[in-house]
């Protein structure tokens, strides 16, 4: 039983660890778009254009 409590601990501090890893490089798009304005999920805010996509087009790349 102490086994498993040790075990869970471990793993849990195996997820904390990981989570930059998991990450992949960023698509030239969003790199692109970084560089001008912001990746919004939906449409841009009222105040901002859409200029272009991110995320391999899967969002709107917005500006002022």
């Amino acid at each position: 039983m102490r086994f498993l409590y040790f075990f869970f601990a471990v793993v849990v501090l195996l997820f904390q660890i990981c989570p930059g890893y998991t990450q992949f490089p960023p698509a030239d798009d969003t790199v692109q778009c970084r560089a001008k304005g912001f990746c919004k999920l939906g449409e841009c805010p009222p105040e901002t254009v859409e200029i272009g996509t991110c995320h391999g087009g899967r969002m709107s790349c917005c500006a002022k």
